[in-house]
């Protein structure tokens, strides 16, 4: 299969605003191609524009010219300017007065951010050694002539040694605002390739980096992987509406990548089906003005179809299915036109009320109609080579077989028997960490205390005491861990899963110890005792209540949950609208009497409920409440942010 590497660029250009009246006129120089940009508006229509660039020293006017705007009151110009521009004011006049009698032209050069990565579709990253690798160059040029380019790849293995690199064919001249380039590099990856990384130079000759070069390990198929911010998407019903997975989808990626950007925006609606999705995209997934643009989306929905498309006594309807299906791929189509990153998810699986059994029929036709969706939602992934996250086979299959454990409790779901509950919303989330195939590593230190030999991974050591008996080193992690919460103390405890050794791994290994019981502790705070065997193999101190990464990571998901809480009452708000758009009704007595079992949303959109929780949607503070939303995230992510640790390890 051939794969794919992914280059990210965006080229900048400085300015200044400058405003009189209704008027404004943006003017940015270009230090690399002497280019000057100007474009402004003028109070009214038609109106003439004279720009003078003036000598500092002498006053004497090096360049002139005259523009008129056009009917929108806009108008426009670029221009070679060879002289230094920071001997000259520029100066803009509108008829006889002046908008400005002196303009601060910043000047810039051409810079540009990019990432790399192998990848086997156009979003989401893998990599075969042998594979050919293709590139993806995507440019951000506001203002017009972006200079010419050269675009290097190279391959490195465990030891960080070039192992294969390669120039583009030709050279690139992104002129063109948000232009896209795909190019075969002509190169195979290499055997043993741990990451690549990219390279952009303006002269190969003297080598000379417009840009910092971004590594991408090999893989790594987490979202912001293929870019450093990233914004997603999730779409859905009431599942995702309500955020029973999203808080600890979004903590895993706080806390395993604190450095990227990474936001995770609340899509759903309840009650919504695939052609409600379909209808939503524009307005409240593309273009909404709060939520901004988005990167990626992750698409699970499904479930209300499978109980209002499917005659409930002939589920095995294949026109019905086939209807379903063609308006899901309607989706895929429509979100890769308008190139955004794509993962499916099928729906999980509805619960039993049948235990004798070990049924998951809740409501037996239903639930087979949202497997046959299911089944239709992984040929769809198939076919377009899109990821697919398989929540309805591991919910099912897990929900049997704590059944056939004799657990007559709510498994996946709460008390409904169709909404997942906390334990049900934290095994989804597992499931998609797990198979998303992202990083299981938090940190691990491995140190050898014959030789003094440190071995670090997603961490800095550093060495401070080495003794057969004792040692002491600093600690300064990448990533902090997953807070331990009462779900995730179930999975564990009472489903006997293996969450930390799967996707949640902070190993402090030492060897070579004198042999006996050693106390471990950080920042001088006990974390327990340990034989030398037991370092000797490794320890995992994730969810050690101790760890201060623990600690800290509590309470990075305190912040984070509140965020996602209040994101899922906010969302009434999309929720009341797209009732008003299905029904043309736009008054709160015509909403609750034409829908009475959305009444409780209808009561929140227009602020007849008045607690602190129910705030988040309310119409008439929705800016405000958004602004808190977003406070939340930034307060979980900068609590989520590692800090330096002092470890000690002594023999009792």
């Amino acid at each position: 299969m051939l794969r794919k590497i992914s280059i990210i660029l965006s080229v900048f250009m400085a300015m200044v605003i400058s405003v009189s009246g209704n008027a404004s006129s943006n003017v940015g120089y270009c230090n690399t191609t002497q280019n000057v940009y100007i474009e402004g508006i003028t109070e009214n229509a038609g109106t003439k524009v004279t720009l003078m660039a003036q000598s500092k020293q002498d006053g004497k006017i090096a360049y002139i010219n005259e523009f008129v705007s056009d009917t929108a009151c806009k108008y426009s110009a670029k221009f070679k300017f060879p002289n230094n521009i920071n001997d000259y004011n520029f100066r803009i006049r509108e008829g006889s007065a002046d908008v400005t009698d002196n303009i601060t032209v910043l000047k810039s050069e051409i810079t540009a951010s990019f990432n790399v990565s192998i990848t086997n579709d156009r979003y989401h990253s893998s990599l075969n050694s042998g594979d050919i690798s293709k590139a993806v160059v995507k440019v951000k040029n506001q203002y017009g002539d972006g200079g010419q380019y050269n675009v290097i790849v190279a391959f490195y293995d465990d030891n960080d040694i070039m192992i294969g690199a390669n120039l583009m064919n030709g050279n690139y001249s992104f002129d063109d605002i948000n232009t896209t380039y795909e190019y075969d590099t002509g190169i195979v990856v290499p055997d043993n390739a741990k990451y690549a990384k990219g390279f952009i130079f303006a002269d190969i000759d003297s080598v000379n980096p417009l840009s910092k070069n971004y590594q991408k390990n090999i893989g790594d198929t987490a979202f912001g992987s293929d870019n450093t911010d990233v914004k997603i998407a999730f779409i859905g019903d009431s599942i995702t509406h309500n955020a029973y997975h999203l808080s600890v989808i979004e903590h895993y990626y706080q806390t395993r990548y604190p450095k990227r950007n990474i936001e995770i925006v609340n899509k759903g609606i309840g009650g919504d089906t695939i052609n409600g999705v379909y209808n939503r995209l524009d307005y409240d997934i593309f273009h909404d003005k709060f939520s901004g643009d988005i990167d990626e989306c992750v698409l699970m929905i499904g479930t209300n179809d499978a109980s209002r498309t499917f005659n409930p006594d002939d589920v095995n309807d294949v026109n019905a299915l086939e209807r379903t299906l063609t308006k899901y791929e309607d989706i895929i189509k429509k979100i890769i036109e308008c190139k955004k990153g794509l993962t499916l998810m099928t729906s999980c699986v509805q619960d039993s009320t049948d235990f004798e059994g070990a049924t998951t029929d809740s409501y037996p036709q239903k639930n087979i109609a949202i497997g046959k969706i299911a089944e239709g939602v992984q040929a769809l992934a198939q076919k377009y080579n899109l990821p697919c996250i398989d929540e309805w086979t591991t919910t099912t299959e897990f929900t049997n077989e704590r059944r056939g454990l004799g657990d007559t409790q709510p498994i996946i779901t709460g008390t409904d028997r169709t909404h997942p509950g906390d334990n049900g919303g934290f095994y989804m989330a597992y499931q998609f960490i797990k198979q998303q195939g992202t990083s299981d590593v938090v940190a691990n230190v491995a140190i050898d205390v014959d030789t003094g030999k440190v071995t670090s991974e997603n961490a800095d050591v550093v060495l401070k005491e080495c003794e057969p008996d004792s040692l002491r080193y600093t600690y300064i992690p990448y990533s902090i861990p997953m807070a331990y919460t009462d779900a995730y103390k179930n999975a564990e405890e009472n489903w006997r899963l293996n969450i930390s050794d799967e996707i949640n791994r902070e190993i402090i290994k030492i060897t070579n110890l004198d042999a006996g019981t050693y106390n471990v502790s950080m920042d001088d705070i006990s974390m327990g005792e340990y034989t030398s065997a037991q370092l000797a193999e490794g320890v995992n101190i994730a969810v050690n209540k101790n760890n201060p990464g623990q600690v800290q990571a509590m309470q990075a998901y305190e912040l984070c949950n509140k965020k996602t809480r209040a994101e899922s009452q906010y969302r009434t708000i999309a929720l009341t609208e797209q009732q008003m758009q299905i029904h043309h009704i736009y008054t709160y007595n015509e909403l609750k009497d034409k829908v009475p079992d959305l009444i409780g949303y209808f009561n929140r959109y227009f602020q007849l409920i008045d607690t602190d929780y129910e705030k988040y949607g309310y119409k008439e503070t929705q800016s405000a409440s958004w602004n808190e939303i977003k406070n939340f995230e930034t307060q979980a992510k900068e609590a989520a942010i590692p800090k330096t640790h002092t470890v000690t390890i002594i023999k009792k």
